[in-house]
């Protein structure tokens, strides 16, 4: 890609620079839905959704936010709304035939260890630890303030300290 943001060169048609930036963010974006969906093919249909309202919406990014975050965040609010209109939910031990979706066996233990947490904290975990978001950015995603994703990130980490000693 080149020096402008991915999504200002799909927005001008640019199939390559989609290719792109779906090939760099894939994984991130099917790897949160997955956590939120605790299923499979629900993870993968969210995928698919999350970059096609990309494309739909390339024209509306705004420099403020990386791309990896904004696609987190378009991901999670889909995430919320395809669980509202399953309205179920379903703890992650209950889909160990899924859990080579997620990837290595440090990536089940490690989500595994986050279902300590409710889920705002598992979210501000993830998006920060796993994925590197800043927490401005995480508490944009989030729709919080800023110092509550601290607190609430600190609590956290207590929690999973607890949890791991």
């Amino acid at each position: 890609m080149n020096d402008s943001p991915a999504m200002y060169q799909i927005a001008a048609g640019d199939t390559n620079a989609l290719t792109a930036l779906y090939r760099e963010y894939r994984n991130d974006v099917y790897r949160l839905a997955y956590v939120m969906t605790k299923q499979r093919a629900d993870a993968e249909d969210i995928t698919q959704e999350v970059f096609l309202t990309a494309v739909e919406k390339a024209h509306t990014y705004r420099v403020n936010i990386s791309e990896k975050a904004w696609l987190l965040k378009i991901t999670r609010n889909k995430a919320i709304n395809y669980m509202k209109s399953k309205s179920r939910l379903i703890p992650l031990s209950e889909t160990i035939e899924d859990h080579n979706a997620v990837g290595a066996k440090q990536d089940i233990e490690f989500l595994d260890v986050l279902n300590c947490l409710n889920s705002t904290n598992r979210q501000i975990v993830l998006l920060h630890i796993v994925y590197g978001l800043s927490h401005k950015e995480v508490s944009s995603i989030l729709k919080m303030s800023h110092s509550t994703v601290r607190k609430q990130y600190s609590r956290a980490l207590k929690t999973l300290k607890q949890e791991l000693m």
